[in-house]
């Protein structure tokens, strides 16, 4: 597997806590994200997340006023899952349930490149249960085959991260599903 490139672009589908804190740490280091949500004011509810959170960082010393700018600037925001047809990984942030989850990655499978990386930020499905869906990292499409494996991604608040980072979350690997 190849590292992901500072021009590739990160999708977050989702930009409540988790999906704006995702979004803030891809922004944070260097990437292009599009962040996408059901609704045009809940996207702006997430970038005003992001907009606190960095402020603290500037409030602390941790930032400069610039560099926050430029992190922001680094964020897109769409309605549309059209929107990740670039996107290189995509990490969901969705509401707990198996059903929308599983729609949802027959729905990005479709979107985006055959190359990409669809992962999953559940907190109480098992990444086996979904990883193993027909809809979710295997393709649909017998000319698209997917990565053999389905990343599930844990992040910890940054009370609990490493403070010299400055990191609004730690990114750490919980497991993946059987290859088939």
């Amino acid at each position: 597997m190849s590292v992901l490139h500072m021009s590739q672009i990160i999708g977050v589908v989702g930009s409540g806590t988790m999906g704006n804190g995702i979004a803030q740490v891809a922004a944070r280091a260097g990437h292009a994200v599009v962040m996408c949500d059901v609704k045009e004011e809940v996207l702006q509810r997430g970038l005003s997340a992001i907009d606190k959170s960095l402020q603290r960082d500037v409030d602390k010393q941790r930032l400069t006023i610039e560099e926050k700018g430029g992190i922001i600037g680094l964020i897109k925001t769409a309605t549309n899952l059209e929107a990740l047809s670039g996107a290189s990984f995509v990490i969901e942030a969705v509401t707990e349930d198996l059903n929308v989850k599983t729609e949802l990655f027959k729905r990005l499978d479709r979107i985006t490149p055959p190359d990409a990386i669809l992962a999953s930020n559940t907190s109480s499905i098992s990444i086996t249960k979904l990883g193993a869906s027909p809809q979710s990292h295997r393709s649909i499409r017998k000319d698209r085959p997917r990565l053999p494996r389905f990343p599930g991604l844990y992040f910890k608040p940054r009370a609990a991260a490493d403070d010299q980072r400055g990191d609004f979350c730690s990114l750490r690997r919980r497991r993946y599903a059987r290859e088939y």
